[in-house]
């Protein structure tokens, strides 16, 4: 059943039921009708407060939709069950006559946008009239506000109002006609070159500054907001920020839809400044916080950064099953590296785009105009002026968000660190000991009497040794649980550091963390692959643990040792075949990191056997895992791309054209189990 169709009344209320909110807020809705709760989300503020009060305060829920069920049940309210005005704004005929209608471009949150042919002037022109659904005299008022926070706007890469009038009782807007289609259009099926996203998003930047002078705030932003002028995306060359002169005109990105915007300073029915309001993926961490920040540029600037993100890799940083669980992600979690998502994006792009979404405003761009102006440098091929965050930054910063978590993980280097120090000292004792026995059996030989003495005293010692031992056996038996529990989150810890490469950090200060991360894998390594028991009990957790020391070799540039690890893995993947998907990613991309770096050595041939059977696994798997998991999806397409190089560059020729022939039709497969997922 669609979200529509359970709306209450469809005619006279435009709010969800609010059962439907309440199974949104805990995921228990298909995609496709959380997709249309997240664009309802965008206009009303009411339905965003009872999502917020959700996520803040869990169970509490219950009561909130009680007392929102027992307001869809009073008659007579405004706005719960207005009475309809004029004819529905859905049925053209409710445009005048000066208006020829030619199609319907489609439905936003609050209207619907019909492409006309202005009589009177003589030019096609977009006309927003308020749907039906939504004629209460508050979105009337509503649309209104609209049309004149957009009319103050008058800059080329916005949307221009040319006219605000009503026809037979319905208002509506006739704006400048954009036929290119949106961002989001663009990025339905695949990311945007790094280049042609930096050209749009530096013409966008600089638009909202523009609005930002103005005092008003957006609020709004994502590529569904942001048209496009029909032309091509066209990468811009090297060394200029202007596109290649073609026959055909570049699209220029224009912006709409103010229906959430607000003046700085002011306050309306329209923009409390308590109330969250925007479209959940999009919105900044201190508007998910209720913080009196969230009022401000920066969290335009946040939301740029989003859709520069989205441009880049083709998904959005923070995207869960729930709404609730969206909004608890961008105010907690650390998005993942564009450029592990889509190994092309430059790096200073990344730094531009990670500087955007930083959680803390004042680490943003101070200005939108900034952000435009560090993204022209880019294009032009000059140093920008954003710097990635200093690791020792981001783990403090990470250690403030994740309190508990940090607390574990400096406790669990703490106990590895005193099993380290104790094995020296219980080695060092055993040692000890053993000269003692020695010195004592030459005096033995020397005296007889005095030897069987010091003999006795030595047996005594060693008894007393051995007693030592037992207890430290025993207490490191008692550890080595606390430590598989937590070892890992300790390697973890040193691998990132090192995945996160900081041109910044000086050798001397890079060096600890290298030795951390190498201790903590061979201390791993001795306790938990010594127990073949415990390897053989859980071959998800042997194989990822095998997977991230393999990439901490990379990371410390001990090569000998990543062969013998990932050869390892490998070996094991086929032991313990499986379609869980985690297992998938660390069977797949460990072959791809071996080929690329036997490539390097010159050794190729044996390359291929591993990316053969790689790709053999890679057809066994259904379509719909390749839809649902991105990562799963580009790392098919990695290893697949590395297979066919190869059997070109090796041969022979037809088993390369056979593979490209499966790659073909997988790639269908995929596109139309993601069609399928969206309908």
């Amino acid at each position: 059943m669609s979200v529509e169709s359970s709306y209450s009344d469809q005619t006279t209320v435009f709010c969800p039921n609010p059962d439907i909110l309440r199974r949104a807020a805990l995921g228990e809705i298909d995609p496709g009708e959380m997709e249309s709760i997240a664009e309802h989300l965008s206009i009303c503020q009411g339905c965003w407060q009872v999502i917020e009060n959700y996520v803040r305060h869990g169970q509490q829920i219950v009561t909130l939709f009680d007392g929102l069920e027992s307001k869809f049940q009073k008659p007579g309210r405004s706005d719960t069950h207005p009475v309809p005005l004029g004819i529905p704004a859905a049925d053209a005929t409710a445009l005048r006559e000066e208006f020829q209608v030619i199609r319907k471009l489609g439905r936003g949150g609050s209207g619907d946008v019909f492409e006309c042919f202005d009589k009177r002037l003589n030019r096609a022109v977009a006309v927003k009239v308020l749907r039906a659904d939504r004629f209460t005299p508050q979105q009337v008022r509503r649309i209104q506000h609209e049309a004149r926070l957009q009319a103050k706007i008058n800059h080329p890469n916005f949307v221009q109002i040319f006219e605000v009038g009503d026809s037979v009782g319905v208002p509506y807007i006739t704006m400048e006609l954009v036929d290119g289609g949106s961002i989001r259009d663009q990025i339905a099926e695949h990311p945007l070159s790094p280049r042609v996203a930096a050209r749009l998003l530096a013409d966008i930047a600089q638009a909202i500054d523009f609005a930002h002078q103005q005092n008003l705030i957006h609020r709004d932003l994502k590529p569904s907001n942001i048209l496009l002028t029909r032309g091509i995306l066209a990468d811009p060359p090297a060394g200029s920020a202007v596109a290649i002169s073609t026959p055909v005109p570049v699209a220029i990105p224009k912006i709409a839809d103010f229906g959430l915007a607000k003046v700085i300073g002011e306050t309306s029915e329209f923009s409390q400044p308590d109330v969250v309001v925007g479209t959940p993926a999009y919105i900044a961490p201190e508007q998910v916080s209720g913080k009196q920040s969230a009022q401000s540029p920066s969290s335009d600037i946040y939301s740029l950064g989003v859709i520069l993100y989205e441009c880049l890799t083709g998904t959005r940083p923070f995207q869960a099953d729930t709404i609730a669980q969206t909004l608890a992600m961008i105010e907690t979690a650390t998005p993942v590296s564009p450029r592990l998502l889509q190994p092309g994006v430059n790096r200073d792009l990344e730094t531009i785009c990670l500087k955007c979404l930083s959680k803390d405003p004042g680490h943003r761009y101070p200005t939108a105009l900034a952000m435009a102006e560090d993204l022209r440098r880019f294009l032009e091929g000059r140093s920008i002026t954003a710097r990635p965050t200093p690791v020792i930054t981001r783990l403090l910063r990470w250690s403030r968000r994740n309190r508990a978590l940090a607390t574990a993980i400096v406790a669990s280097m703490a106990l590895s660190a005193l099993l380290v120090v104790g094995s020296l000292i219980f080695a060092w004792e055993q040692q000890r000991l053993k000269q003692i026995a020695d010195d004592k059996t030459i005096k033995a030989k020397v005296e007889e009497q005095r030897a069987l003495e010091s003999e006795q005293r030595a047996l005594e010692s060693e008894k007393r040794a051995l007693d030592s031992e037992a207890k430290a056996i025993s207490l490191r038996n008692k550890m080595i649980p606390i430590l598989n529990k937590n070892i890992e989150a300790t390697f973890r810890l040193a691998l990132s550091v090192l995945i996160l490469e900081n041109k910044d950090m000086v050798p001397e200060k890079l060096q600890p963390l290298k030795d951390l991360a190498i201790g903590a894998a061979d201390v791993f390594d001795e306790l938990f692959f010594t127990d073949q028991e415990v390897v053989e009990a859980a071959p998800m957790s042997t194989m990822e643990t095998l997977y991230s020391m393999s990439m901490c070799d990379i990371a410390t540039g001990r090569k000998e040792s990543f062969y013998k690890r990932g050869i390892r893995l490998m070996e094991f993947s086929r032991q313990h075949p499986s379609d869980n998907p985690r297992q998938l990613i660390v069977s797949l991309d460990i072959r791809n990191h071996l080929d690329w770096h036997y490539s390097r050595i010159g050794k190729r041939h044996e390359s291929v056997v591993w990316l053969k059977e790689g790709w053999d696994v890679c057809l066994d798997v259904p379509p719909e895992t390749f839809a649902k998991s991105t990562q799963i999806n580009n790392i098919m397409l990695w290893l697949a791309d590395n297979y066919i190089s190869a059997l070109k560059e090796l041969g022979p020729e037809a088993e390369a054209e056979k593979v490209s022939a499966e790659f073909d039709q997988l790639k269908q497969r995929i596109a139309q189990a993601n069609a399928e997922k969206k309908e």
